[in-house]
């Protein structure tokens, strides 16, 4: 069983549940404000009295700032709380990298045979983007 609000409980708030047994499991609840946005995902089981849920914040004001995502897990009355920090820590790797690059690398690197030169945050980019991979 699905469960659809036909209007939101609050301006921002959007999502669905799937119900069975006693177990509701949502992907796409959302509640979205002038501050920024909470997405969350996971399952919350009444009959075990547990839940498994991911709310990933994302602050609207600065969008360069990564978001935080909170992982709450347990007991529903005492859940133990999480935070996922690999967004951050990327973040601030990328941010201390690109100040490092920017004092040690000219800004117009000269390239052999001619051409424009790749900004040095745009030569760390992409290089974390190739790690990735």
């Amino acid at each position: 069983m699905v469960f659809r609000a036909g209007r939101p409980a609050s301006p921002g708030w959007t999502g669905s549940f799937a119900i069975d047994k006693g177990v509701a499991r949502t992907e796409d609840t959302r509640l979205t404000s002038d501050l920024g946005e909470a997405v969350a995902a996971g399952q919350v089981n009444l009959p075990a009295q547990t839940i498994d849920m991911r709310v990933r914040l994302t602050v609207q004001s600065d969008q360069s700032l990564p978001p935080l995502t909170v992982r709450m897990t347990g007991a529903l009355d005492k859940p133990t709380r999480s935070f996922e920090m690999q967004d951050v820590q990327e973040y601030f790797a990328r941010r201390a990298a690109e100040g490092l690059l920017n004092r040690v690398v000219p800004k117009d690197l000269p390239i052999p045979g001619g051409g424009n030169a790749p900004k040095p945050d745009a030569l760390l980019k992409g290089l974390i983007d190739g790690l990735r991979r």
